[in-house]
């Protein structure tokens, strides 16, 4: 399900007159590598049908109005989703058993261009409340524009993270967590030895924060649960840090979840 600006660029990848719409043009290409592979694994791409316009970017303008989106002129931007569009989304999330939400459907800081964000996020939030949706959302504005549904608590996890949560869900690594795993590898290597043997080249690790295995542990547990979504969650419970030992290793400190 594609809204807000990029949608934009995937219409104007399929041919479609944006007008003067946001729109990363230069990477229509790209788009369209998207659509193509999305059709060779049996995807479906939903790119929104109808629209609402306007000529100026503004609080319910003069120029405000719904249309196909073959018919936005050329002086004109699409500042959100459309209502038919936004049913037919509505009733695709009926179909998913899985939501993961990145970014708002339009401008929705300036009304009315909020109307689609709104509707679609209230839908999501009454399925999950139905157990029939597990709704996970995080990066970009999405945060702010749930709460501007007022549906953020309604949700079946919401990330803080931003970038790092779309990065993370990307398979990227992330230094925070890699530097989490590292240590406890390493305790674990140091907590094996036998009593009283010393490293093999003769230097003890330096742990600055001696007191964040616990942390460490809880997110290894629920990996090897397969609670993978709860990794960046706002509630994972973490210990009182102590003041950083100063260190005399190069590395200099250590990264910590936020």
């Amino acid at each position: 399900l594609i809204g807000g600006g990029m949608a934009n660029t995937f219409l104007a990848a399929r041919g479609v007159d944006v007008g003067k719409s946001l729109c990363e043009h230069d990477l229509t290409g790209t788009a369209e590598e998207i659509l193509d592979a999305a059709e060779t694994a049996g995807c479906i791409v939903h790119l929104p049908y109808d629209v609402v316009v306007a000529k100026e970017f503004a609080a319910n303008p003069p120029s405000l109005r719904t249309c196909n989106v073959h018919e936005v002129a050329a002086d004109e931007m699409i500042l959100d989703v459309g209502p038919q569009a936004v049913e037919a989304l509505a009733d695709v999330l009926k179909t998913c058993r899985t939501l993961v939400w990145n970014g708002p459907l339009g401008a929705f800081e300036t009304q009315p261009f909020d109307l689609a964000t709104v509707a679609l996020a209230r839908s999501a939030a009454a399925l999950t409340a139905e157990g029939a949706l597990t709704s996970v959302a995080g990066g970009g504005d999405t945060v702010a524009a749930l709460a501007h549904a007022g549906v953020a608590d309604q949700f079946s996890y919401i990330s803080t993270a931003g970038g790092a949560f779309l990065e993370w869900m990307e398979g990227k690594p992330l230094p925070g967590v890699e530097a989490k795993v590292n240590f406890a590898t390493e305790k674990a290597r140091v907590s094996a030895r036998p009593d009283g043997a010393a490293a093999a080249d003769g230097k003890e690790p330096t742990f600055l924060y001696p007191n964040t295995t616990t942390l460490v542990e809880i997110v290894l547990n629920r990996l090897q649960n397969d609670k993978v979504l709860h990794l960046l969650t706002h509630d994972l419970e973490k210990p009182a840090l102590p003041p950083a030992v100063p260190s005399t290793t190069p590395t200099g400190r250590a990264a910590l979840l936020d």
